[in-house]
Order: C-alpha cells, then sequence, then structure tokens
C-alpha cells in the first residue's frame, strides 16, 4: 500500500488517499486513519472566503452539529466517527467506507 505524502495529511491523523464524489457541500475521499489504520470516508466541507475571526461562529455552529451527528445511530443515518477542522480552518468529518 502505498503511503501518501504528508501534505495529504488532515487533523493529523487522516491520509488522504483517492477522492470519491463530490458535490455542492464538498468532497469526499477515501482516507486511511493512522490509528486505527482502517480506511474510512473523509467528507472536507469548504467555509468559502470566510476570515479566521469571522468565521468562529460558523466554525463553533459546525462543531456543535458535527457533535450532535456523532452521537446519532440509526440504520438509515450515516455515522460520523470523528470531526474536526483541518490545517486551514476547513472542517472534515469521517465516516465508515462501506
Amino acid at each position: 500500500m502505498n503511503v501518501p505524502a504528508a501534505s495529504s495529511l488532515i487533523g493529523s491523523r487522516y491520509h488522504l488517499l483517492e477522492p470519491i464524489g463530490r458535490g455542492a457541500m464538498g468532497a469526499v475521499y477515501r482516507a486511511i486513519d493512522r490509528l486505527s489504520g482502517d480506511m474510512v470516508a473523509l467528507k472536507r466541507v469548504p467555509i468559502s472566503a470566510v476570515p479566521q475571526e469571522s468565521g468562529a461562529g460558523l466554525r463553533l455552529a459546525l462543531a456543535q452539529e458535527f457533535r450532535t451527528l456523532a452521537s446519532l445511530r440509526h440504520p438509515h443515518i450515516i455515522s460520523v466517527l470523528d470531526y474536526g477542522f483541518d490545517a486551514q480552518h476547513q472542517p472534515y468529518f469521517t465516516m465508515d467506507l462501506p
């Protein structure tokens, strides 16, 4: 298995491999969780052109939403495994990769 370049490291934990899909709400990548060794789906949700200072409220709201999603378990809802913000303060979350 090829190990991706360090520039593809997200949240000091996930190595991005290849894109799986892209849409209006972001892009999804196949990624390796360096802690568990598992393959996961990682979705990057861009916050377009929001300065770090003025985007703090938006980032807090997204973190609260991701926390709520991570607490939900239902057969018809994708389980959020982890969430955070990358080096550019853009939000991401991870899901099981079927």
